[in-house]
């Protein structure tokens, strides 16, 4: 089993340099196809239409062409990005023919729509997205970007903090609690699990209606995967904080983890559980729901 197809969300804002880097190792190491996605967003285009309808261009113009450059900018940045890693890596750009499954090769594609709708149906045509996700420390909420390929695009998910860069080789964990969510994302995690040197099942609390965790160390063995568990008890504190605190001591450079939520009529709802990880990790988090 291995990754076919990588896509990686380029919106062209912090932490695209590190998504960027991220796909291309995903591509190195299974010699796989990288594509970028960059997305302009048509809100310009839309707002003008209402401006105009209500009489009011004159004062939308400075606004409305602001947005524009910004967008423009974005864009030209993320192809800049492209071109010059390709060109240093050497690697081949296949902009119309299938790509091969022998090597890696990359393409670029710019698209305008809205950015959550594209990302969902982009990334159902990939084995695994890379998406960037917030710093420990930033402010605001989840993009809806993050939340539309976790949820939406029914593909596993590698969220990517800012100043991390990743290791397919090191030590990786996975959130185990027997739930589906979670038995998914260790399903979708199992090409990168079998590049790490060193794989830990987490488990704080053992439900007696859940697998134990050494029924899923067999599961990962018969994929040619070894792996240990790391049983801990929790303390004061969330779910996602002891979880957390937990890959650091083992020195985790990857978590693995089930997403819970729900999609209903476009408003796409994580789970606190999930929220919280993914806006105070300080590694990749590879999610699936």
């Amino acid at each position: 089993m291995r990754y076919g197809s990588v896509l990686a969300v380029m919106d062209g804002r912090e932490g695209a340099n590190i998504v960027a880097l991220a796909a291309l190792a995903a591509g190195k190491a299974f010699d796989c196809h990288v594509a970028w996605l960059h997305v302009r967003s048509d809100d310009v285009k839309s707002r003008s239409i209402a401006a105009a309808s209500m009489g009011a261009a004159a004062i939308w113009e400075p606004i409305l062409m602001m947005g524009e450059d910004s967008a423009h900018g974005r864009a030209e940045r993320v192809r800049a990005l492209f071109q010059a890693l390709c060109e240093d890596e050497g690697i081949s750009v296949d902009w119309d023919q299938p790509p091969p499954s022998d090597r890696l090769t990359a393409s670029y594609r710019e698209l305008v729509g809205f950015e959550p709708d594209v990302v969902e149906t982009e990334g159902r045509l990939a084995d695994i997205i890379v998406v960037s996700k917030p710093g420990p420390g930033a402010r605001g909420g989840l993009s809806s970007v993050l939340q539309a390929a976790i949820l939406g695009s029914g593909r596993p998910v590698l969220a990517m903090p800012p100043v991390q860069s990743v290791n397919f080789e090191g030590v990786a964990s996975i959130a185990w609690d027997g739930s589906k969510e979670a038995a998914r994302a260790t399903t979708a995690a199992l090409p990168l699990l079998r590049r790490c040197r060193r794989v830990l099942v987490m488990t704080g609390v053992v439900d007696e209606n859940m697998s134990p965790p050494s029924r899923l160390l067999r599961y990962l063995a018969a994929h040619d995967i070894r792996a240990e568990t790391w049983a801990f008890i929790p303390h004061s504190g969330s779910v996602a904080r002891n979880l957390l605190d937990q890959c650091a001591s083992a020195q985790a450079e990857l978590l693995v983890m089930g997403a819970y939520g729900h999609g209903r009529l476009h408003d796409l709802v994580l789970g606190s559980v999930t929220r919280e990880a993914l806006r105070t990790a300080e590694i990749p988090l590879l999610i699936a729901h």
